[in-house]
């Protein structure tokens, strides 16, 4: 498997991983956490989450899962559409953590269109481009290191946000 080949599958995993902590879990599904990774949760970690749940905030300065996910979405478009693949970006980073309330399935979906978009990109790249200058000046391989590395620093909060609120 080429270099590209596995940053892309990396990608994709993280982002199913993130859906399916929102979303839940399937049913029967033996090879995801449960509560014997997971004790004392009551299986919440299994669970969707509820329009209510997506949108809760622990303490005001803390982001909901939704509002997450919307950032998420916004980051992969800058950094693999825009810096990567040259489209054009109006990206405002501080509009993306606003208190709007939004619907799980207005979140997810719009967190599943910037991946199919980062992955129409990365579909015409091949290994030798890991190495050329993305718009941001930094090789391509770093700007596809950063989003993974992004994304998974923020999966570990939804979960525990969805931790939380499963317990309110």
């Amino acid at each position: 498997m080429s270099e590209l080949t596995t940053l892309r599958h990396l990608l994709q995993e993280m982002r199913r991983s993130i859906l399916e902590a929102v979303e839940g879990f399937p049913a029967g599904d033996s090879f995801r956490p449960g509560p014997a990774i997971h004790p004392g949760d009551g299986g919440s970690y299994r669970a969707r989450l509820s329009d209510e749940e997506a949108n809760r905030s622990p303490e005001p300065g803390i982001n909901s899962v939704s509002t997450l996910l919307f950032h998420l979405a916004e980051s992969e478009r800058y950094w693999i559409c825009a810096n990567v693949g040259g489209e054009p970006s109006a990206r405002k980073r501080e509009n993306e953590f606003g208190t709007e309330p939004r619907s799980l399935a207005e979140a997810t979906a719009g967190y599943r269109a910037a991946g199919a978009a980062a992955d129409r990109v990365l579909a015409g790249l091949g290994d030798r481009d890991l190495d050329r200058p993305a718009a941001a000046g930094e090789p391509v391989r770093d700007s596809l290191l950063r989003i993974l590395v992004h994304h998974a620093h923020h999966r570990g909060q939804i979960l525990l946000l969805k931790r939380l609120a499963k317990r309110a």
